[in-house]
């Protein structure tokens, strides 16, 4: 397959730019080999991912604007070639990709120039981004990018590409382990779909973390990304299992380590305590990494 590197162009700042309205692009005719596209590439700067909007869109868009920094969540600045690489294998099969690239860039654009406010509370509570900002933000992000039909075509990409056999483990199982504690091929599907859209959205929203200064990142991501949940669980309650699954992990524990926990309660944390930092860890460190 080929792969064509997008290397944005070196461009200045010009205070007077104006936002995009449209895509140059330019069309394959039918019978011309469809190349693989790197829309996303690792950029020379550390810790940061680019798309080529100055490419893709227009080449008198600002540098800048390119560039989207994952600093503020280590372990995906540690997982950026992974980010990457599904980003582009998803996208390369979008036949709206034109469409998904301009809501990108048009949420991205809002972030840079600060659009995101709240004139009732502008300092903000936690760091430069209120609830109504934030919400905001969320909104454009799930409700602009994820169209029915992208998370149509993230659904019917994950059943192109899944192979697991759950369902066949768990006939040898059924007696042994609680019903609600196993996952089908159907729940690993979905969790599979939410990591793709968490892929996906990650340096939208790692950016808005920087430029908003958000403080609490665990938080906010799992708050982030408690929509995507609600995009792709349909009538399951995939918090609910993933929460129980965790919760009966923990207090198993409680008869076979009564050192750790004899220390715990000290501290005074409990087996509610625990499984909520061991649920957000799975929310926010795991499910992004699955591949």
């Amino acid at each position: 397959m080929n792969k064509t590197k997008m290397k944005p162009k070196k461009t200045s700042l010009k205070s007077g730019t104006k936002e995009p309205d449209k895509i140059v692009s330019k069309k394959k005719k039918s019978n011309e080999k469809q190349e693989f596209i790197e829309y996303f590439t690792k950029s020379d700067l550390k810790n940061t991912i680019e798309f080529a909007f100055d490419k893709t869109v227009s080449n008198e868009l600002p540098e800048e604007i390119n560039r989207f920094n994952l600093i503020k969540k280590r372990t995906y600045c540690n997982k950026m070639d992974l980010i990457i690489d599904y980003n582009n294998r998803l996208l390369n099969g979008y036949s709206r990709i034109d469409d998904f690239i301009m809501t990108y860039l048009a949420i991205k654009w809002k972030i840079d120039k600060k659009d995101y406010k709240d004139d009732e509370d502008p300092k903000g509570k936690e760091g430069n981004a209120t609830i109504k900002i934030e919400k905001e933000f969320l909104e454009d992000l799930y409700n602009q990018l994820f169209t029915p039909r992208f998370v149509k075509y993230i659904e019917k990409w994950v059943d192109n590409n899944y192979h697991l056999n759950i369902d066949e483990n768990n006939k040898e199982k059924a007696k042994k382990f609680n019903p609600v504690l196993q996952f089908s091929d159907r729940h690993c599907k979905m969790l599979q779909s939410i990591s793709l859209g968490m892929k996906i959205s990650i340096p939208l929203i790692l950016h808005f973390a920087g430029m908003y200064s958000i403080i609490n990142v665990n938080n906010y991501l799992e708050r982030a990304f408690d929509y995507l949940f609600d995009l792709f669980s349909h009538d399951v309650d995939l918090h609910s299992k993933l929460w129980e699954s965790v919760y009966s992990r923990v207090v198993v524990t409680k008869n076979s380590d009564k050192t750790f926990w004899n220390y715990v309660e000290i501290e005074g944390n409990s087996i509610n305590k625990l499984t909520a930092g061991i649920y957000q860890k799975l929310i926010v460190d795991i499910i992004p990494k699955y591949e």
